[in-house]
Order: C-alpha cells, then sequence, then structure tokens
C-alpha cells in the first residue's frame, strides 16, 4: 500500500498549525492532538489488466501512532462513460478490489463511495498512455556529495496538454519521494527527466522500477500541491489547501492513468 500521500497531508496539517501559530498577534492555545477527522480516498486506476485496489481510511490525530484508520464496510462503485459498471469488494482495513479489468484511455471514469450514508465521488478521464524509452544511470552532486541517480527519456505527445505522475521502486520497495511533471516546457520534445533517491542513497546492484503515470490535469494540481507543501522538489511553501477532485469534503484523489514501466539495475 502506498502510504505517501497520506503522511505528506499530515505534514501538511502541521504546517498550517504552525503557520497559525506565527501569524496571530494573541496567545493562542491550540491542541495539536485534536483534528477534525477527514474521510481519505486514494483511487488510481491504471490500464493495466488486474483487480485494481482503492484506499479508503480516515485521518488521525498528531499524538496517535498511525497516520490513519483503514475503515471498511463502504460501497465502492466505478462507472464508465458506455456505462460499465465495476463494483468494488471490501477486502478489510480500508482495502477494496475490482474485478479483473483495465482501463481504457479516452474512456471517463466515475468513482462513488459510500461510507455510511455519505455520498463522495469524482470523475477523471484517462489520458492516452506514453511509455518510457529508456532508464539510465546517472550521477548527482550536491554539496560536494555525488549520488547515484536515475534519467528517465520518454517522448512527450505534440498538441496536447499532458501531466505526469513518477513511482519509484527499489529492490522491489516503494520509495516515497513524489515526483509530478507536466509538458509546460516539454510539449512534442523528448523528455530527459532526472530521479533523485536518498535515505537510503542508490549503490551498486540495486533494482530500480520507474513507473510513469498520464493523470489529468485536476490531479496534477492536486499532487503538485502536497509536493510544494512537503518540499520534495525544493524548501516547502506557504501552506495552501490541496484541490482534491474528490467531493464532500474527502481527501485524497481519485486518478484515471495509463502507465508505463522498466527496470534498470545499477552498476
Amino acid at each position: 500500500m502506498n502510504m505517501m500521500i497520506f503522511s505528506k497531508f499530515r505534514f501538511f496539517l502541521l504546517i498550517c498549525v504552525i503557520g497559525m501559530l506565527f501569524s496571530c498577534e494573541k496567545v493562542v492555545d491550540l491542541n495539536l492532538n485534536k483534528t477534525d477527522p477527514k474521510i481519505v480516498i486514494e483511487a488510481l486506476l491504471s490500464n493495466e489488466l488486474k483487480g485494481h485496489q482503492f484506499y479508503i481510511s480516515r485521518s488521525l490525530n498528531f499524538n496517535e501512532n498511525t497516520t490513519r484508520e483503514g475503515l471498511t464496510g463502504a460501497q465502492v462503485k466505478l462507472q464508465d462513460n458506455l456505462g460499465n459498471t465495476f463494483n468494488f469488494m471490501d477486502h478489510g482495513e480500508g482495502v477494496y478490489q475490482s474485478p479483473r479489468m483495465r482501463g481504457v484511455p479516452g474512456r471517463t471514469y466515475t468513482l462513488t463511495v459510500n461510507f455510511q450514508g455519505k455520498i463522495f465521488t469524482a470523475i477523471s478521464k484517462m489520458p492516452e498512455q506514453v511509455n518510457i524509452d529508456l532508464l539510465t544511470q546517472t550521477e548527482s552532486t550536491f554539496f560536494n556529495e555525488t549520488r547515484n541517480a536515475i534519467e528517465v527519456t520518454f517522448k512527450d505527445p505534440p498538441n496536447q496538454v499532458n501531466y505526469y505522475y513518477f513511482r519509484t521502486y527499489v529492490n522491489g520497495e516503494p520509495r516515497s519521494k513524489l515526483y509530478v511533471e507536466s509538458d509546460r516546457f516539454t510539449n512534442g520534445k523528448e523528455v530527459k527527466h532526472v530521479l533523485y533517491f536518498d535515505e537510503p542513497d542508490l549503490i551498486a546492484k540495486d533494482q530500480v522500477r520507474v513507473q510513469l503515470y498520464t493523470i489529468d490535469a485536476t490531479v496534477f494540481r492536486y499532487l503538485y500541491t502536497i509536493d510544494a507543501i512537503d518540499g520534495s522538489s525544493g524548501p516547502p511553501t506557504a501552506p495552501a489547501n490541496p484541490v482534491s477532485n474528490l467531493s464532500s469534503g474527502a481527501l485524497g484523489y481519485f486518478s484515471a492513468s495509463t502507465v508505463s514501466e522498466k527496470f534498470i539495475v545499477l552498476r
């Protein structure tokens, strides 16, 4: 299960509280251990033929040992614009899985979640697939320290706006660093994007798997905001509300995405 988005949102809540403390002239007694719980949905549908797993949880307080509580008993349904409907099975601990199916590029999907009578919905159109052409081992140097990195090469389709989300795995384990990009400056060009790894660094014989997801504009804005708040691509920015495509105040996102992946073993 990918915990990255949830941990980053918890960090966002803490930054908001700190910002409130420094922006108020009068003394404010804030209880960091009590926050309003929110429904959190992470729903990533791809064009892979498989049972797709979506995750539903409730955010918890800062003083609790885990960042979220998996929720059972929800009704989860996915429908495309041709009327095809897929009902998800409750597998416990907040995991909901579809029957074996694949998303189709160009189709629009509507997610509906009913939890204790409250309805959460989101809509996402699956973009066309963009394939990774090449993974290359490279190096990056910061403050006289050299580390291994991975350069991803792919061709951005011309005459359309494209948004990308990278997921990385090292020796089968997911890495939490969040990478999102648009083709604002690379439309129709060959793109060479460098992915940086730390904690721990990449070493010889590590096997790295890179997944390139194409995402829609709404999901890109949500992930980009989380990335900016967390500081994964630079210094953290001032808190801004991540705008989810989910209704009824839910956190998280629903994305209908195509995916391409490649592997590389470090020298």
